[in-house]
């Protein structure tokens, strides 16, 4: 209103307040309307982050379950590689068993060998 004397209006003050205020009214209109469609994008923004969250979460539930599958295979085939090096390994005890008692035997053998030269005078 303060500029109202570089436009000359032939018509009343009231008309030209009327107009001023509707010109102010179209700008808050289209402020408000941009703030409504900043909103919106916002809203999509949010909804397709939310939609990505439920994929992610979804992919990282089922990578759990075959990692835990993944886990239990390991240990079953851990278990199994044990149960296959106890087989060779008490095989090799029993061949060391037998060549310690085969060695005593040998001993025992010889020390009677030996004991029988022995001549034993009364």
């Amino acid at each position: 209103m303060e500029n109202e004397e570089d436009f000359p209006d032939a018509r009343p003050r009231i008309w030209r307040a009327i107009d001023a205020i509707q010109i102010e009214n179209a700008v808050y209109k289209e402020k408000v309307k941009m703030l409504e469609d900043i909103f919106q994008r916002h809203l999509d923004f949010h909804d397709g982050l939310v939609g990505s969250l439920k994929e992610i979460n979804n992919k990282l539930e089922s990578n759990g379950i075959v990692l835990v599958e993944m886990k239990e295979k390991l240990e079953s085939n851990k278990k199994e590689i044990d149960s296959l090096w106890a087989f060779p390994l008490k095989i090799v005890g029993f061949i060391v068993a037998l060549g310690g008692a085969g060695t005593v035997a040998y001993k025992i053998a010889r020390w009677f060998i030996s004991a029988g030269d022995i001549r034993i005078v009364r």
